[in-house]
């Protein structure tokens, strides 16, 4: 069913981009170098996302070994963690993305750390409370969405403890989403690549580490300190990234200045 949405939804969107003029077959043969620089760009991204995605199926397979259900007990523990991860951050990176990228090419340093912390601070105050909250509330969330059928109580006092660990993985996920905006829009895709596979690397490190103390609980807490990590490798690399912008545009000759604060608000 997945797949099959997501076959209409490109198809949707393809024959939009035909009605608008815009032929959504990518060509590299001619195109505009701008667009080349995307091309480019592009590459280091799948690489990481790819390697993104086998953090998922390197906790199933670590997870099956830990005996009989813990693999569904994963699955259902990371249902409403992901229904919530994915809403917040299609919401939050679609909102954010177009004023880095503005402040980005007019060379608006002060904005775009001003915007950073400011999302950052609004990120963490939202959403912490509303993860403990949840982790204080899983036994109930669990019986509420999960128990009928072949789901029992017994299954739900299972799941509860790895869901109270697994959501507190959202407001840093979330604020990890700012970070990799603004890293898209500084064209600094091969930060995010590394960062995938040290990711990786983290991920089995400890998944291996903490299953063998606290079984599938283990393997939620490895994930959320591995986002942990990436968001730290993120930010300390947004700062570097920034510092080393600042201090080119102080050594280029000025070319232009970017609007006033008030014309960047009208936008």
């Amino acid at each position: 069913a997945v797949s099959v949405a997501s076959a209409v939804e490109l198809a949707l969107l393809a024959w939009g981009m035909r009605r608008a003029g815009v032929l959504p077959a990518p060509r590299i043969r001619g195109a505009h170098p701008a667009l080349r620089d995307v091309y480019r760009g592009c590459l280091p991204l799948a690489g990481g996302a790819l390697l993104m995605t086998t953090t998922v199926v390197v906790d199933q397979a670590m997870a099956s070994t830990l005996g009989a259900g813990s693999v569904s007990v994963l699955n259902y523990a990371y249902k409403l963690v992901a229904f919530s991860q994915g809403i917040g951050a299609v919401a939050l990176g679609t909102a954010v993305y177009p004023h880095f990228s503005r402040m980005v090419a007019w060379g608006d340093w002060a904005g775009v750390r001003h915007v950073l912390a400011s999302y950052l601070r609004l990120v963490f105050f939202a959403t912490l409370p509303c993860a403990v909250a949840a982790a204080v509330l899983a036994p109930v969330l669990t019986r509420v969405l999960f128990v009928r059928g072949a789901f029992t109580p017994e299954d739900a006092r299972v799941v509860s403890p790895v869901m109270a660990i697994f959501v507190f993985q959202v407001p840093i996920f979330l604020a990890g989403t700012l970070l990799v905006r603004l890293v898209s829009a500084l064209r600094a895709s091969r930060v995010l690549m590394w960062g995938a596979l040290c990711n990786t690397l983290v991920n089995v490190g400890l998944n291996w580490a903490f299953m063998r103390w606290w079984g599938v609980a283990g393997l939620a807490l490895s994930t959320v300190c591995v986002y942990a990590f990436s968001f730290c490798y993120l930010y300390f690399s947004v700062r570097r990234l920034l510092r080393h912008r600042i201090e080119a545009s102080a050594a280029a000759p000025a070319v232009g200045t970017p609007p006033p604060a008030a014309a960047r608000a009208a936008t």
